[in-house]
């Protein structure tokens, strides 16, 4: 019970604690609005790494949080099946249940769009390279 009151304890607030889990949620959201400026200016292309790094990044940074979170809900759970508990676990529980599958759903939400990503490069690439035929593709090279 330690962890968790010195996580949302009476002295601190919980957005305070979790500041380091906001900036994850505010890169993920920027990040999102630049994909999406970007590919409605079909510049995704001439960025795909770079994105896809940055998702990566923002897709570690989600899985930490959501392994920290994991760990305050089996905490959690382990005070609310106690018989000593004072009530402070069980009105804790729902809050660190949506983070943790907030947290779930934006790791799979990035590693999808890192794979989205990939395969719009691929398709822009063969369109790139059947419009122009004077770049030589490797059957042209055999």
């Amino acid at each position: 019970m330690g962890k968790i009151k010195e996580l949302c304890g009476e002295s601190t607030r919980c957005s305070d604690a979790l500041s380091y889990c906001w900036w994850g949620i505010s890169f993920c959201a920027v990040l999102s609005v630049v994909i999406l400026v970007l590919a409605a200016l079909r510049k995704t292309v001439l960025w795909t790494s770079t994105l896809q790094a940055f998702c990566a990044a923002c897709a570690s940074v989600s899985m930490s949080n959501a392994a920290s979170i994991y760990m305050t809900k089996v905490q959690l759970e382990e005070q609310i099946n106690d018989s000593w508990y004072d009530g402070y676990a069980r009105e804790r529980r729902i809050p660190v249940d949506v983070s943790f599958a907030g947290f779930i759903l934006q790791s799979i939400g990035l590693l999808a769009l890192i794979i989205a990503l990939g395969v719009v490069n691929s398709v822009q690439v063969r369109r790139l390279m059947n419009v122009n035929p004077t770049v030589p593709t490797t059957n042209q090279l055999q």
